[in-house]
This record gives C-alpha cells, sequence and structure tokens, in this order.
C-alpha cells in the first residue's frame, strides 16, 4: 500500500519560507525607521510580530516527518538524510562566504563565522538543525519506551525549558558552539510530531484567533522591549512567551485542514533552496530600490517579499531541473 503524501504539511513548509522571507524584509523596515517610529517602523513591525511563527513551524514540522515510534535505525537515518542537509550546507556556505569577501568580511571573519555556525546570518537555522537530526534516533528510542501521551509532556516541559534558556541566551549572549543550538528548539520539534495526534477539543478557528491576538500582543511588546529595553529580542525571539502560544496555536489549526495537492504544497519540496538563496535576492533587490518602491510600508514590503520569493522559488526551480547541481538544493 502506497502511503499518502500529506498535504497539509507540505502547505505548512510552504506558508513557513514565505513567512521567513516576509520576516526578513519586514526587520530591515523595523530597524531602519527606529528610533523615528514613523508609518514604516510600524509596518515593518507589523509583519514582523506576525511572522515570528516561521521558525517554529519549520522546526515543528521536521518532528512531524522524523519522530516515529517504528523508525529506522541510527544508521539507516543518517544514511538516508546526511547528504541531503550536508551538501547543500557545505556548498552555500562556500558561495556565501565568498559573497561575504567581497563585500565586508575579512578571511579571518569568515573562517571563525563558518566554525561558530554562521557564514551568513540565516545559516544559523541549519546549523541548529544538524543538532535536532543528531538526537532523533535518540528521540524515537523514548518515543518507542513512553508512547505518545508522555513524548507529549516532554514536549512541552522542554519548550519551557527551552524559553528560560533562551531567555538567559538574549541577555547573556549565546553560545558560540553551534552544536549547543538545538537545545531549546526539542520542545518544538517533539511537539510538531506529539500535537496531530492528540484529541485537544478546540476548533481551526481558535487557534487561528489565538495567533491573532499574540501577533497584535507582539506589536505592542516588541516596541515596549526595543524602547525601554534596547532590544526587541525579548518578545520577539522564536522562543518568547507570545511566539511559543502563537506558534503552537497556528500550527495545531494548521494541521486540522485536509490539504489536497496543489501548485502551492509543491512549493513545499523547494523550501530548503528558497531558504538557502533568498538573501541574495533580497539583498539586491535592497540595493535597486533603496527599499522605497512607493514610499508606503506595507506596500514596499509585501512587493519586495514576493519578487524575493518568486524569484528565489524560479531559480531553485531550474537548479533542480539540472543533474549536477540538483543535490544543492
Amino acid at each position: 500500500m502506497i502511503k499518502k503524501r500529506n498535504y497539509t504539511q507540505d502547505f505548512i513548509r510552504a506558508l513557513a519560507i514565505f513567512l521567513v522571507i516576509l520576516l526578513h524584509i519586514s526587520a530591515y523596515f523595523m530597524g531602519d525607521n527606529w528610533p523615528a517610529a514613523n508609518a514604516n517602523f510600524w509596518s515593518g513591525t507589523f509583519f514582523d510580530a506576525f511572522t515570528r511563527v516561521c521558525v517554529p513551524l519549520f522546526v515543528m514540522s521536521s518532528g512531524f516527518f522524523l519522530i516515529k515510534e517504528k523508525a529506522e535505525t541510527a544508521e539507516e537515518f543518517f544514511k538516508k538524510r546526511t547528504n541531503k542537509l550536508l551538501t547543500p550546507l557545505i556548498f552555500w556556505s562556500l558561495l556565501y562566504s565568498e559573497y561575504s569577501y567581497h563585500a565586508h568580511a575579512s578571511f579571518k571573519d569568515l573562517t571563525w563565522s563558518f566554525l561558530s555556525g554562521r557564514p551568513y546570518y540565516h545559516f544559523w537555522f541549519l546549523f541548529m538543525l544538524i543538532g535536532l537530526y543528531m538526537v532523533t534516533p535518540f528521540i524515537n528510542t523514548l518515543y518507542r519506551h513512553y508512547k505518545l501521551r508522555k513524548m507529549n509532556i516532554l514536549g512541552f516541559a522542554l519548550l519551557a525549558l527551552g524559553l528560560i534558556v533562551n531567555m538567559w541566551n538574549i541577555h547573556f549572549g549565546n553560545p558560540s558552539f553551534f552544536a549547543l543550538w538545538f537545545i531549546p528548539y526539542l520542545g518544538y520539534f517533539i511537539l510538531g510530531h506529539t500535537l496531530p495526534k492528540m484529541k485537544y477539543k478546540f476548533s481551526i478557528s481558535a487557534g487561528f484567533v489565538v495567533y491573532a491576538v499574540t501577533g497584535a500582543l507582539l506589536v505592542g511588546a516588541g516596541y515596549w522591549t526595543l524602547s525601554t529595553l534596547g532590544t526587541s529580542e525579548y518578545a520577539f525571539d522564536y522562543l518568547s512567551p507570545l511566539v511559543i502560544l502563537g506558534s503552537l496555536s497556528l500550527y495545531a489549526s494548521l494541521v486540522k485542514l485536509d490539504m489536497e495537492k496543489s501548485w502551492l504544497t509543491g512549493i513545499a519540496k523547494y523550501t530548503l533552496g528558497i531558504y538557502l538563496i533568498h538573501v541574495l535576492f533580497m539583498e539586491k533587490f535592497f540595493q535597486l530600490t533603496n527599499k522605497v518602491i512607493s514610499g508606503n510600508g506595507v506596500l514596499d514590503i509585501l512587493t519586495l517579499t514576493f519578487a524575493t520569493f518568486l524569484a528565489s522559488w524560479a531559480v531553485v526551480f531550474i537548479i533542480s531541473k539540472i543533474p549536477l547541481l540538483k543535490k544543492v538544493i
């Protein structure tokens, strides 16, 4: 019997990659217009607040697929997935290192950025994902012994721990060794698998409402922490209380949708490539437009987002059709 593809999870990943691009662009509008707090600042803050769920959605979707009660052996697991992540990571790390070298960084800076897991700023997610991959066989062993309910409780406990650890890191600094970055995200990873299987009694609309409310609260919280503490990270970080609540609520509602195959769900198989390449297009569009197209912050953010997304998707699609290059995306 052929197992049916989960198009709902495909939709979640397609949504997440679009939100990543929208987040990166809106964050520039927020930062560039502070402390003026003009209309463009509030446009950037609004989109920034509502897109912070993007990384949690990616992590939870990964957990949905990788955590299994009847899983492969550790050897089978790594053999199947190592090249799929390491080949793109190495290729694009080298490309972005060259890009950085000509742009602004010294060779010493580049070497340290790679060893510390940051060939370019958005690469932190892939280096963090390596840690989640490394512990997945151990998590699957726990799953076989403790079953769904206990694993769900463990997921919430680890997410609470992640919140505490992350607040500590924001205040005192993140560990420079990337092998530790996955720890705060373990809760999201486990809950990505357990939440869709638990029989929680709430409607799809309720989850969307909670997401909308937390997003609205984040707009105010982001402004308050920025103006009083000098940074919006306490509110906007992926493991801050409001982002956690909004992410879990949105994910729990999305997994209840019964999505069918469409062009939208088809984007999912290109998400890694789009994630890797989108910064190049985003920064090029910034240079060409100076982030001003119409002068309206909302329209400019959305225009730049769609332009970056479509350009990235088109190039990744073309790369996927070239035998020698398709392994890098």
